[in-house]
């Protein structure tokens, strides 16, 4: 979520450099003003596909984007600052993760004129987190499935992760997520615990055949389609009078959207060839 000026520093910014004004010259979601030697504000947070506007107030500045470490690199001409407050551009951030910016001229960095966007995106791990009915099947794909996790703070590596698809990544994928009767059921049938069905040999790769690589919401699935699992095998979509199933599971939630793709749900059980586990999937 993108956090706001204080009041107080957005009433004088306003006054003193021409808000109206300004935004007619450089319409954003969120307003970087840079003086001498700062940016206004210099840290926040937006959501991805958010554009960011560089208003120069004071100085000369440009604005240098170009870290290693930032997912895209973005760099705006230098340039002197008006008291009307002076539009340098703008840049649209689409890819999620954290830009170090400062501007180059000089010594400027050394000085202090530095600053950090967070662009946040809801992933399909953190869908994960908060399903109320994925349950400790959400759990398992964020333990093996997920480069990272949350530990409370902020995002962590996580170190049980098999590599390959990553439910936290910026690759699309459509997650069809067990529910929690089905995990229910299936750790009475295999007499296992939470933890001992967390750590079973087989849950990597039956997780990764419950994972298709892009995006297929409700209206794309068609009758005799096949769809290639991140496990290798495929599942059949067919259409019959109760709707849309994914092999033998009847679909019957779908659409639950992420920036990196979707996750639908169904009843019934869901077998890959070779395996002995099965697993109902549903939300």
């Amino acid at each position: 979520m993108q956090t706001p000026l204080p009041i107080f520093l957005a009433l004088c910014l306003s006054t003193l450099f021409g808000t109206t004004q300004t935004q007619a010259q450089c319409e954003a979601d969120a307003t970087i003003y840079l003086t001498d030697f700062i940016f206004t504000p210099s840290e926040f947070t937006i959501s991805v596909g958010q554009t960011v506007a560089f208003v120069n107030a004071e100085g000369v500045h440009n604005v240098d984007g170009t870290a290693g470490d930032n997912p895209v690199p973005f760099f705006l001409e230098q340039s002197e600052g008006t008291i009307e407050g002076l539009c340098m551009g703008t840049f649209t951030f689409d890819i999620p993760g954290t830009y170090n910016f400062t501007s180059s001229v000089g010594v400027q960095p050394e000085l202090g004129m530095n600053g950090t966007i967070v662009v946040d995106a809801v992933t399909i791990a953190d869908q994960l987190y908060v399903l109320d009915d994925a349950g400790l099947s959400g759990q398992a794909f964020n333990t093996y499935l997920s480069s990272t996790f949350s530990n409370g703070l902020g995002e962590a590596p996580n170190e049980s992760w098999v590599g390959d698809v990553d439910l936290n990544g910026l690759d699309n994928y459509t997650v069809f997520v067990p529910n929690n009767g089905a995990v229910d059921e299936l750790m009475e049938l295999m007499n296992l615990g939470s933890f001992d069905m967390l750590g079973f040999y087989d849950m990597a790769p039956a997780l990764k055949y419950h994972v298709v690589p892009g995006i297929y919401m409700a209206n794309d699935l068609e009758n005799g389609m096949a769809l290639p699992t991140a496990e290798g095998q495929s599942v059949t979509i067919s259409i019959g009078v109760s709707g849309a199933m994914v092999d033998d599971a009847t679909i019957i939630e779908t659409d639950i959207t992420a920036f990196n793709g979707v996750i639908s749900g169904g009843a019934d059980y869901l077998l890959r060839d070779g395996s002995r586990a099965s697993c109902q999937y549903g939300h």
